[in-house]
């Protein structure tokens, strides 16, 4: 198709049955964040997309917030994992960016905020944990407890 004859009015504007409640890609989010969830705690060395806090004995765990920036190359494995034939790509649903779609997903599926301290960073969550996600006091409490670890151990 030429790009000349190309409506862009109309090219990025998501389908109704794309933007409804039982969309398919709407599960494939939440399957893929509560992957990402379960492979964070599992990790022995905890990894930086994942919002990690000290429990009472110490321990760093990782409480349920991932980073956005990671959350769409899971998309892309679970979709391939559950149809190979069938890709993830926010696009071909007629978003016109992985924030875009992450938006729309904000009325079913997800909530999420923008990182207050690294401005770049956007923390995704299960809908109904908005009092999970990260603060600012949160992350000012998470890093001087990491600094007086560190203080301690050295």
């Amino acid at each position: 198709k030429d790009l000349a004859d190309v409506n862009f009015e109309t090219y990025f504007v998501p389908l109704e049955q794309d933007l409804a409640a039982d969309a398919a890609h709407w599960q494939l989010l939440k399957t893929a964040l509560s992957k990402l969830q379960k492979s964070a705690t599992e990790m022995a060395l905890k990894p930086s997309w994942a919002w990690q806090e000290k429990d009472a004995e110490g321990k760093t765990e990782c409480t349920g917030p991932v980073l956005a920036s990671v959350l769409k190359e899971a998309m892309k494995k679970t979709a391939l994992e559950l149809d190979a034939n069938k890709p993830f790509n926010e696009q071909d649903l007629k978003f016109r960016s992985f924030g875009i779609f992450l938006d729309h997903a904000k009325e079913h599926t997800i909530c999420l905020v923008k990182c207050p301290v690294h401005r770049g960073n956007v923390w995704i969550h299960h809908k109904g944990n908005e009092d999970k996600l990260p603060t600012l006091e949160s992350i000012e409490v998470r890093d001087k407890t990491q600094k007086e670890a560190e203080d301690s151990n050295a």
